[in-house]
Order: structure tokens, then C-alpha cells, then sequence
């Protein structure tokens, strides 16, 4: 698909604005038939191109003259970050403006944000300005639980789209913004080694109840070195490994492959954890199973 163009004249398959006198000398009712349809109040587009965030992104910035750029859970979508886990879907197209701007932006599916974003803090996506990854995260904070944070963060730590660096550089500039205590909080439980949003979110809720801090993803060996397994979330010293059961678990050939893993570990003194969604959506649960199983290894040894 033709990527949409953001200010400048649009293709025969991007946005363009129709005022109430319509466009090109065709009345605003020729362009109420099925070769167009309104991914904004005031733009119409070719009905050949999908509907997608990237479209009604470009179609906002011919709506809304002075938006400055796409941010929020917007900006993270537009990146390909995983969304807030366990709650309803944010639908809303998160939008910058102009901190001059002194009346509130009124408009269906879009909420405005009234900030101040320095011209590095920008970028383009699609041809569509978005905040950075960096700026992205930490405005974030303001929007996602502490665990669904870490989670996007290892997702973008991984990819190479975020750096601790770049971030503690918005932090020193955004010290006093809402959701930079979480963002600084969340930076510092960053691990791109987790392999599952789930993962990382199970590991937040064990660090923040008090217990230790378990190795993601890594490599179990036997006494002699032997590779045995790589386990989601390992405690080491004990020989506890907790593996989170997620959709993909659900394949009956992959069910056979992680019994047959487990079964080794076992073999091998580990004491396996399974956990799963319900799990999740129930962290006390998650973390008495997580502490039983530490203490009785404590116990024992």
C-alpha cells in the first residue's frame, strides 16, 4: 500500500481534506459514495485502502492543522509495542498540540495532550510525526501499570529502539512530568532477555513483592555442563525455574515438547513452577506459588 502523506497534497491513495464547499469543484456530497470513506471528520479517502492507525494518523494531521505529533499508547502502537495487558483497549488516537494552544481539543477518537516536545524528541513514522522511543516510554508511565511498562520496555530494549541512556536523558528533562517516577522505576527493571510480555510481567510483580530478582530466559545446565533446558524465569541458587504456559502452550506438539523438558529438569533436581494467565491476572497467586516453592527449597537445603 501507498503510504499515506502526512501536510503536503495527498495521492489518489492518501487523505485529503474536504471542506463544506467539497473539493476540486465537486460538491461534499460527491465524495459521500463507496470510493471514499472518512478516517477522520472532514477527510475522505480512497475506499481501495484498508483502514489501519497508520491512515487515521495521517488523516488527523490534515484535520488537526496544529497537531504536533502522535504520542502515548498512540506512538507505542505505531511502533509495534505490545498493548496494557488485562484491560480494555485505549481506541482513543493520542495526539501532542502546541502548549499555547489554550482551548481543549474537541474531536471523536482523539484525546489532546498539551506538551512540550523538543524537535529531537520527534520522529517520523509512515511520513507521520511520532515521538520517539525514548520520549514514547516515559510518557507511558503516565498511561500503563508498572508491569505492563517494564513489559513494553524489554520488548523495545530487545529490538534496540530504546536505551537506557536515551531515556535517563528524557527523565532528566521530564523529572517532574506525570508518569516519570513509574518511567524511572520501570527503567530500572528493564531486561531484554525476557522473551513474552508475560514473562516480564511476572517478573515485576516477584521483584515487587520482596522477592529475588530471577535470571530471564537462561541457559540450565546439568553438574557436568550438559545443556538441559532454557528456562523463562530461573532462580539459580535454589534450582527453581517458573515457566509461564502461555497460548502457544496450547499446541499439542508443544505441550508434548514442554512435558518432556520439564520432565528433564525435574530428572535433574529443578523443581519446576508452571504458571498461566490466570496466574497472572491474580498476582498474589502468582507470588504465594513463587514463595512456596523458594521457601521449600530453603528449607531443604
Amino acid at each position: 500500500m501507498t503510504q499515506p502523506a502526512g501536510r503536503s497534497g495527498p495521492s489518489d491513495l492518501a487523505p485529503f481534506a474536504v471542506t463544506a464547499q467539497g473539493r476540486d469543484g465537486h460538491s461534499r456530497a460527491s465524495f459521500r459514495t463507496r470510493r471514499y470513506w472518512s478516517p477522520a471528520r472532514g477527510v475522505r479517502i480512497s475506499a481501495e485502502v484498508p483502514d489501519s492507525l497508520l491512515v487515521r494518523c495521517a488523516a488527523l494531521l490534515l484535520a488537526i492543522p496544529d497537531l504536533v505529533a502522535f504520542c502515548g499508547p498512540t506512538a507505542a502502537e505505531l511502533r509495534g509495542w505490545p498493548r496494557q495487558a488485562g484491560s480494555e483497549v485505549d481506541r482513543n488516537i493520542h495526539v501532542a498540540l502546541p502548549t499555547t494552544r489554550n482551548w481543549p481539543l474537541r474531536r471523536h477518537g482523539a484525546v489532546g495532550h498539551r506538551v512540550q516536545l523538543k524537535p529531537e524528541w520527534i520522529s517520523l513514522i509512515g511520513g507521520v510525526p511520532v515521538t520517539t522511543s525514548a520520549r514514547t516510554f516515559v510518557d507511558l508511565g503516565a498511561h500503563y501499570p508498572l508491569p505492563d511498562l517494564v513489559a513494553v520496555g524489554d520488548v523495545a530494549l530487545a529490538r534496540r529502539q530504546i536505551s537506557a541512556d536515551a531515556v535517563a536523558a528524557v527523565l532528566r528533562d521530564r523529572a517532574r512530568a506525570r508518569g516519570s517516577v513509574a518511567a524511572r522505576r520501570a527503567l530500572a527493571l528493564l531486561d531484554p532477555r525476557a522473551q513474552s510480555p508475560q514473562e516480564s510481567c511476572t517478573r515485576v510483580h516477584l521483584i515487587e513483592a520482596g522477592l529475588p530478582t530471577p535470571e530471564s530466559n537462561a541457559m540450565i545446565c546439568d553438574e557436568d555442563g550438559q545443556f538441559l533446558a532454557f528456562g523463562d524465569l530461573v532462580y539459580r541458587a535454589t534450582k527453581v525455574v517458573i515457566e509461564y504456559d502461555g497460548l502457544v502452550h496450547l499446541d499439542e506438539k508443544q505441550r508434548r515438547y514442554d512435558a518432556d523438558r520439564r520432565s528433564v529438569l525435574r530428572t535433574h533436581g529443578w523443581l519446576v513452577v508452571e504458571i498461566n494467565a490466570n496466574d497472572l491476572s491474580r498476582p498474589h497467586r502468582l507470588i504465594a506459588k513463587v514463595r512456596d516453592a523458594l521457601s521449600l527449597r530453603e528449607r531443604a537445603a
